[in-house]
């Protein structure tokens, strides 16, 4: 089973939206999802869409929310500085 389609980790993303202030809905806890794992499975990425689409958000979310799973488990998931 991905670490994406882990309760926890889905639970994670909705737990950090909620701390920026947004609305888990569905179609941005999805896009978080699969920036994860593209990030998992790509060498490198690149976020690209129209202005106010959601890029940065969807950067932020995933930043936060593998920080936050971090700290419970260190040695799976790694820290973001950026």
């Amino acid at each position: 089973m991905q670490d994406s389609q882990n309760d926890q980790f889905v639970q994670t993303v909705e737990a950090e939206m909620k701390k920026l202030g947004l609305i888990p809905k569905p179609e941005l806890i999805k896009k978080v999802v699969q920036l994860y794992d593209s990030k998992n499975t790509r060498h490198g990425n690149m976020l690209v869409g129209t202005s106010m689409s959601g890029k940065s958000t969807c950067w932020k979310i995933l930043k936060n929310t593998l920080n936050a799973l971090n700290k419970e488990n260190p040695k799976k998931y790694p820290q973001v500085k950026h």
